[in-house]
């Protein structure tokens, strides 16, 4: 079995190359423009992780739907460090 990676998606335009690509045990993060896309009513794989950074939802008075972790500049860098491979999806 495949080490799980980190899907950095920062622009909603690169979802449909990045969703073939995710893995189970994968963890998306949707990052700056990235995090409209929880706006959308989208169906997220089941078999990853999703999560997005709370500043960028704030920025954009976005709600956090739940189910998505919420991360903090700091959490983000403590996902990126735990993960091998990071994924970057502009």
């Amino acid at each position: 079995m495949s080490t799980p990676r980190l899907h950095l998606l920062t622009h909603p335009s690169a979802r449909e190359a990045c969703f073939p690509e995710l893995l189970p045990g994968d963890w998306l993060l949707l990052a700056d423009q990235g995090v409209l896309l929880l706006q959308g009513g989208h169906r997220w794989p089941e078999h990853i992780q999703l999560a997005c950074l709370q500043a960028d939802c704030a920025a954009r008075g976005l709600p956090v739907p739940e189910g998505v972790h919420s991360l903090t500049d700091d959490a983000w860098v403590a996902l990126v460090a735990r993960h091998e491979q990071v994924l970057s999806w502009l």
